[in-house]
């Protein structure tokens, strides 16, 4: 019936109140250049265009909905593969958003070449205020550093940006220029391919492009497989960038990658002055055993910086927890922190660790299990490969593991005991004494 009426009367608009469109077929022209779709009440567009029939028509579509949807806000678009589309649909896509005046969210997944194309192309997105980029990449398709351009600079208003990165030089030089002299808050970067510690200093260095006092939100992380794994370290060094006046504002660090981290107590200065805001801190290191290196930040610094940043919350931080290394003078202090991811920690006395830990977090809930190997003593018996030293490391690992288990269970149990207002310190002292 909608065809026959379009048919007759193609300037025909039915769906007048409609708020959110999704396009999943594009088998029909007719009724995709028609003004079925026109509504001033049309907010969100969501377009699969992942066959080459699609591509064809995608511009033209595009075009005709902002004609008779001037009041869109958040488009989302999914482009097949590079080897598909004409040379010149990303230069014609990004024509059809002159008709786009109101957009302040846009999402669009596609080959990183596309994505160059398209800001290279597209008219001034001042108005934007949200943008999600997931570049792909086939093992066709040819990865080249592109050149600057002036539009992706002149994203002025952008607030929020994550990108999925599968050309790590292609990508990040685009984030640079998305970064310039925009009042960025919010930046998440998933890593498709090898993520190093460099490319964690190239991308907080990007952000000093930024307007001062703006960023509250980094999120950095890989997800390239263990093939991907390196022994070189971030450390205090790769996170320098963070002293910039950029950071001053920053709520949530989370750096997760297929490396180990090492920062020393004095190293972990540079968030307590640089970055006094922080709320959640978490450096994740995706390992599968124990590390040729022990951590380096103590249980000193541990307690250091989580009593002298008032606002944190959450932290992910791999620690020596030795207590019998702490000065005799160290003075108890109090934190608001609830939770600690111990990562590869490696704990010693486990029993006077919980205890030194809540006297100085006697607000904390939870200790997260520590990522041991599923490895047993029998299983390492049987790998003929392995170094004895390899092995012993592994069984120091398993035993880290057991005791920061106990650690968790030991909490676990003061909270179920906990009255309301109570400190977990408080109500471990009444249940043990």
């Amino acid at each position: 019936a909608c065809l026959a009426l379009l048919a007759s009367r193609p300037d025909t608009t039915i769906f007048t109140k409609i708020r959110s469109l999704e396009i999943w077929s594009f088998s029909g022209i007719e009724w995709l250049t028609s003004s079925i779709f026109h509504s001033q009440s049309l907010r969100s567009l969501d377009v699969y265009a992942e066959t080459f029939e699609a591509s064809e028509i995608l511009p033209s579509f595009l075009a005709n909905i902002g004609s008779g949807s001037v009041n869109l806000q958040v488009v989302a678009l999914s482009i097949l593969s590079g080897e598909m589309w004409a040379n010149d649909l990303p230069q014609q896509v990004a024509s059809s958003f002159i008709s786009f005046p109101q957009l302040r969210e846009f999402s669009l997944t596609a080959p990183s070449s596309f994505v160059q194309s398209f800001f290279n192309s597209s008219p001034p997105l001042t108005h934007l205020r949200e943008l999600n980029l997931v570049s792909t990449h086939s093992d066709e398709e040819e990865v080249m550093v592109p050149t600057v351009t002036s539009q992706l600079v002149g994203l002025t208003g952008l607030t929020e940006l994550s990108l999925v990165s599968h050309s790590t030089a292609m990508d990040l030089d685009t984030f640079r220029q998305l970064a310039t002299h925009a009042p960025l808050k919010s930046v998440d970067i998933e890593f498709e391919g090898r993520f190093t510690p460099q490319d964690v200093d190239f991308t907080l260095r990007c952000l000093h492009n930024c307007v001062w006092n703006s960023v509250e939100s980094v999120v950095l992380s890989a997800d390239g497989g263990w093939s991907n794994f390196s022994q070189d370290p971030v450390n205090g060094e790769h996170l320098r960038p963070l002293s910039h006046p950029t950071f001053a504002s920053l709520k949530t660090l989370d750096i997760g990658g297929f490396f180990p981290f090492e920062i020393n107590d004095l190293e972990l200065g540079l968030f307590r002055w640089r970055c006094p805001l922080l709320e959640s801190l978490h450096l994740r290191s995706y390992t599968r055993g124990p590390p040729r290196v022990p951590p380096s930040t103590t249980l000193a610094g541990l307690i250091s910086l989580g009593t002298t940043l008032p606002n944190l919350k959450h932290l992910t931080l791999p620690v020596m927890v030795d207590p019998t290394n702490l000065a005799r003078e160290l003075v108890v202090q109090t934190s608001t922190m609830i939770s600690w991811d111990p990562s590869y920690s490696t704990a010693v006395n486990p029993f006077v660790a919980v205890s030194v830990l809540l006297n100085n977090f006697p607000y904390l809930e939870s200790v997260s299990p520590h990522p041991r190997l599923a490895s047993t003593d029998s299983d390492l018996d049987d790998e003929e490969d392995n170094r004895e030293e390899d092995r012993e490391r592994e069984r120091e690992w398993i035993k880290s593991g057991e005791g920061f288990e106990k650690m968790h269970e030991f909490i676990q149990t003061a909270l179920k005991i906990r009255m309301p207002g109570e400190s977990t310190r408080d109500a471990a002292k009444r249940l043990f004494g």
